[in-house]
């Protein structure tokens, strides 16, 4: 058996020859070979002299976003996705050292694949229609739009996807800059991922980095996967170690969902999703719901259930948002909230005047789940987000909605009062409980509704591993979030 390896730096190749002599495995020789991969677009591999091999023994082939190129692409910018050879020729490529290694004993061809990091989302790509524009923002907020064939997003990055829904028509070419007051609303990509278990159990356990791996992919039950069971209290054959599609997406059968970046501004009439204004507050649970469901009927707009809070969650909490590293609270309040404030810790005591609003650079962005521009603000403080997370379908002060007549796939529905035993699985409740010294308390019958990041005073106990019960009555400390579907 042969083994070639090609290291790009050196431009050579290293042969390895294994002798087995009467069922006993002995390395007997080690032969090195500088040959190199020639600048053709299809590679010749083996251009030195190499022992009953001749030139063109082996041809590597590079394809790079679907066109064949004379290199490998840059390893900063590019990700290796596959390959193909010919006569069952193995490859392994080595994505530490960039390099590749195959096993054959005929004359081979392989195919490398690799796509851009921007592009490596796997089938969780954001999509942008009906009324949504793609946008990149500059550290002070300046609004450009994007050209999607450009990268004008990076999950590996942290640089989360953002898309805006303007209140006038969009003519507005790639590249231009869109003023904020042609802005309706703010959105941001929470792409479809599964993630690895990590406490099942429910115990209490010190915060720390979530593993996950981004793709349109559902995980099913084996040795090394689950499948979300989106029940409370129920784990199914789920366990730590295993990898589990995250329910947000399951329970919808989505690719990802786009999140209001900020907490819903405007009013009940005229909703908006906007930075630097007061939050919308003083109405009940069910104004709250309607309001939602209503805004963009034709992109399933609603109110942010409690599971796609714990998306948002996990992806800040992974490496591809902020890592286990604490978002900073919005601590304004002057009678009044202010959305994408940031004040000057992850545990600031209120005041009355905002330290570092939105746009203003560098400080700012802590208050961001990506630590950048590009995530999502008014996750810790600011007003208190209610969601749709409620405890066996209690009305409570709801308001004229009835809480049973809602669909199921806009509401998280709790048989239990535990976070131990009656989580869901990926809600950030009882996986996640204490995380960072924030607020837990789980839901209950006589405050059924659960409230989600803490608010503007709540210092040391706010954050976006808060999580609290309430009646969903009229409060002027709460808020909520709008969420979209597109397919």
């Amino acid at each position: 058996m042969k083994k070639f390896s090609k290291n790009k730096k050196r431009n050579n190749i290293i042969i390895i020859s294994v002798v087995i002599v009467v069922g006993i495995v002995s390395i007997v020789s080690l032969i090195k070979s500088h040959a190199y991969f020639s600048t053709s677009k299809s590679f010749d591999v083996l251009k030195g002299k190499v022992p009953n091999f001749t030139k063109g023994d082996i041809t590597l082939a590079v394809i790079v976003d679907g066109v064949k190129q004379e290199d490998f692409p840059d390893k900063n910018g590019y990700k290796y996705v596959g390959y193909e050879c010919n006569n069952d020729a193995k490859l392994t490529w080595n994505n530490e050292t960039w390099r590749v290694l195959i096993d054959t004993d005929k004359p081979t061809i392989c195919t490398l694949k690799f796509e851009t990091k921007n592009n490596s989302l796997n089938g969780s790509e954001p999509v942008v229609k009906e009324g949504l524009i793609p946008i990149v923002i500059a550290n002070d907020g300046t609004v450009t739009k994007a050209n999607i064939k450009d990268k004008w997003y990076s999950y590996e990055e942290s640089k989360w996807a953002n898309a805006v829904i303007l209140n006038e028509a969009d003519n507005y070419k790639e590249g231009d800059i869109i003023p904020e007051e042609a802005i309706e609303s703010y959105f941001v990509w929470i792409p479809k991922y599964r993630y690895k278990l990590f406490n099942v159990e429910g115990n209490s356990i010190p915060a720390q980095e979530i593993e996950i791996e981004i793709g349109d992919y559902n995980t099913v039950d084996s040795e090394t996967e689950c499948k979300a069971t989106n029940k409370s209290g129920d784990n199914g054959t789920c366990e730590n170690g295993k990898w589990m599609t995250h329910p947000a997406f399951t329970s919808l059968d989505v690719t990802g969902i786009w999140v209001g970046k900020f907490e819903t501004t405007g009013t009940v009439d005229k909703v908006t999703v906007k930075p630097n204004i007061a939050s919308l507050r003083d109405i009940d649970g069910s104004t709250m719901y309607n309001t939602s469901y209503n805004y963009k009927r034709n992109l399933d707009s609603h109110m942010m259930k409690n599971t796609e809070w714990g998306a948002l969650v996990y992806l800040t909490n992974s490496k591809y948002g902020r890592g286990n590293s604490e978002v900073w609270i919005n601590n304004y309040w002057n009678n009044e909230t202010k959305t994408g404030c940031t004040g000057e810790s992850a545990s600031a005591s209120s005041t009355t005047s905002c330290a570092n609003p939105y746009g203003n650079g560098k400080n700012n962005v802590h208050g961001s789940t990506t630590d950048n521009i590009s995530g999502i603000y008014d996750t810790s403080g600011g007003a208190w987000d209610m969601v749709m997370g409620n405890f066996n379908n209690t009305q409570s002060n709801f308001g004229s909605t009835a809480v049973s007549s809602i669909l199921s796939r806009y509401k998280d529905i709790y048989t239990g009062a535990s976070a131990n035993t009656n989580k869901i699985l990926g809600d950030a409740t009882g996986e996640t409980q204490g995380w960072n010294g924030d607020y837990a308390v789980f839901a209950y019958s006589t405050a059924p509704w659960f409230i989600r990041g803490g608010y503007y005073s709540n210092s040391t106990v706010a954050g976006i591993f808060f999580f609290s019960r309430g009646n969903a009555d009229v409060s002027y400390n709460g808020s909520f979030r709008v969420v979209l579907f597109t397919k």
